[in-house]
């Protein structure tokens, strides 16, 4: 999900020089229960196949498989305890597509839909969907906005 600096009533405040907004490009995963820490992509940063495995697979996703609280804030919670019950959802990106990715996620006994389950263009199926939207609805709505890429990356994850 990507959060633009400066988002006030519809409209992307742009710097002048750059004719682009800065932006955090963010990772997380919830359940019912519990969510993920929430995974900052760093800036200039192309997230390819490696990349999703090694950061966001490996330090993000495998760390909550070995959670034991049941009563500790939502980003520390334990998963629940019927993983078969649990389904991956991912969309169509190819790093979250790639057959070395599918592999990883199979090595680690991750039940997911891969590429031929899941309708393409169907972001409305999955739901952190709604939760990336709430999210930006609380950075949006702070006292005071953001003013630069650090601030934006401590708002987000406060509100995660």
């Amino acid at each position: 999900e990507r959060y633009h600096l400066g988002y006030r009533e519809g409209r992307y405040w742009t710097n002048r020089e750059k004719k682009i907004s800065p932006k955090v490009m963010v990772w997380g995963w919830m359940t019912s229960t519990c969510l993920s820490e929430l995974h900052v992509i760093p800036q200039k940063t192309s997230v390819d196949g490696q990349y999703y495995r090694e950061n966001i697979l490996k330090n993000s996703l495998l760390p909550m498989f070995d959670r034991r609280w049941a009563t500790r804030p939502k980003s520390e919670r334990k998963l629940p305890d019927d993983m078969s019950r649990m389904v991956f959802m991912q969309e169509g990106a190819r790093a979250h597509t790639a057959t070395l990715t599918l592999v990883w996620l199979n090595e680690h006994q991750v039940t997911y839909w891969g590429p031929q389950i899941w309708p393409p263009n169907s972001p409305d199926l999955n739901s952190i969907e709604n939760l990336w939207s709430i999210l930006e609805d609380k950075v949006k709505d702070m006292h005071s906005s953001p003013s630069n890429i650090t601030e934006l990356e401590q708002a987000i994850k406060q509100w995660w």
